[in-house]
This record gives C-alpha cells, sequence and structure tokens, in this order.
C-alpha cells in the first residue's frame, strides 16, 4: 500500500447504505467526500499525493452514468444508427441528446487534460 493511502481507507462506507447491486463503482457520497478531501478550497491544502486517486473515482462515476445511459437506450431500441429516427418525433428529447453529446466531448477534453497535469506534477513531487 503507498504511504498516506490510510486516509483514504479512514471513511465509514456502512454509513453510506446499501448501494445498488448493479452499481459498479464506490457509492456517490463516498466519491464526493474523497473528492473533497483530496481537493479542498484552498490549493495550498491540495493533497496532490491522492490526487489521481479522486480522479480515478470520478472517472468511474463517470463510466457508471455511461452504463446508465447505454441500458436506457437499450430499454428504448435505441442504437447508435437509430437514435435520430427513433427521437424524431420529439424534437426536445434529440436536442437534448445532441447536446449530451457535445458536453460528453468537452468533459472527456478536460478529465484529458487534468489528469496529464496531474500526473505530471505528482511525478515531479
Amino acid at each position: 500500500m503507498d504511504l498516506g493511502n490510510e486516509s483514504l481507507l479512514d471513511i465509514d462506507f456502512a454509513s453510506f447504505g446499501i448501494p445498488d447491486k448493479s452499481q459498479k463503482c464506490l457509492p456517490i457520497l463516498v466519491i464526493l467526500n474523497t473528492v473533497r478531501r483530496v481537493f479542498p478550497q484552498k490549493y495550498e491544502n491540495v493533497d496532490f499525493g491522492h490526487s489521481l486517486t479522486a480522479l480515478d473515482y470520478l472517472r468511474d462515476l463517470e463510466f457508471t452514468r455511461r452504463d446508465k445511459l447505454r441500458h436506457a437506450a437499450e430499454c428504448l431500441n435505441i442504437s447508435l444508427r437509430s437514435w435520430k429516427s427513433v427521437l424524431a418525433d420529439n424534437p426536445d428529447a434529440l436536442r437534448w441528446i445532441e447536446l449530451v453529446q457535445k458536453y460528453e466531448l468537452i468533459i472527456e477534453e478536460g478529465y484529458a487534460n487534468i489528469f496529464i497535469d496531474i500526473r505530471i506534477w505528482v511525478s515531479q513531487e
């Protein structure tokens, strides 16, 4: 175990309740508490030693969100080829899907930039 990881393990998981059995990542409250602990508002208090772990937790949360969206689309018989025709009768839903797709690209680019910058910062210490 890396030095200092005991602070990440110092979490009362039982207080967060039983997660959904289909959930593949940590409960959202654990993720949020970890991210808040690692990235406090004051820059000088940031725990760069655990920053990559916190980002991994956020990435896992994003993967879970994508899995749930994919499952919902499958239940509605929406596929990569059919989504525009399936949603053609609902212009608001179609606009929302197109907006979500744009945001996902921005989020992925931002995550990649943050991950690379923190990786460089951590390796220099």
